[in-house]
């Protein structure tokens, strides 16, 4: 299935959404020509794995298609970046069903789920003491935090972020900011999402408020 959903924001920042319904054979045949990832598995450990690597490669190479060549890798910390354009700024995510990037000119996170009953189980794992007086009593809710949390999570970069301490959710109405606070590091991020009835999407960029 082709891209599904896409939005282009002032900021030069590029989203995408692509719904995973082709096997790996399909998923090959529409693999761009333009991208060389260098941080590609050697062995995929199930054939789910390989198809949502494949739907993320496709969206990297459809979206960033007037580049004769993407080469990717994978930092010391296991961020996706791209090695031979600079400026340009990428982040992946993908569900079982769904495929998403974002492309930027500023550094950037996403994430994606569908998972409602996973975060309910999981939530008394990432949800501090200010985002339980709000995102507590409700699925959806507690949802946004963890993808809000798992695209800052990508977007900062390096390990050892702890998701209950290091990491607050705030709400404003319908607005959300992510504040990432670790030691001498204080930011906030706007949080932008799409929430429709197959899935959560969350990405950021880092325009300082």
């Amino acid at each position: 299935m082709p891209i599904i959903w896409q939005c282009e924001q002032p900021t030069g920042t590029q989203i995408a959404v692509w719904e995973i319904t082709e096997d790996i054979h399909s998923l090959e045949k529409q693999l761009p020509g333009n991208i060389i990832d260098k941080s590609k598995p050697d062995l995929f450990t199930h054939p789910e794995n390989h198809r949502q690597w494949l739907a993320t490669r496709i969206l990297l190479g459809t979206i960033l298609k007037d580049y004769r060549t993407i080469e990717l890798y994978k930092t010391d910390f296991g961020k996706l970046m791209i090695s031979n354009h600079d400026n340009i700024y990428i982040s992946v995510s993908h569900s079982q069903t769904h495929a998403a990037v974002s492309i930027s000119n500023c550094n950037t996170g996403i994430d994606i789920e569908t998972k409602l009953e996973k975060v309910e189980r999981i939530k008394h794992k990432f949800l501090n003491e200010k985002e339980k007086t709000w995102a507590s009593s409700t699925p959806e809710d507690a949802l946004m935090v963890w993808c809000s949390k798992e695209c800052l999570y990508k977007l900062y970069e390096q390990k050892e972020l702890d998701f209950i301490k290091h990491i607050t959710i705030l709400k404003n109405d319908a607005t959300f900011v992510g504040h990432i606070h670790k030691k001498t590091y204080e930011k906030h991020f706007n949080l932008h999402y799409r929430h429709s009835n197959d899935y959560l999407l969350v990405w950021a960029i880092e325009t300082i408020l």
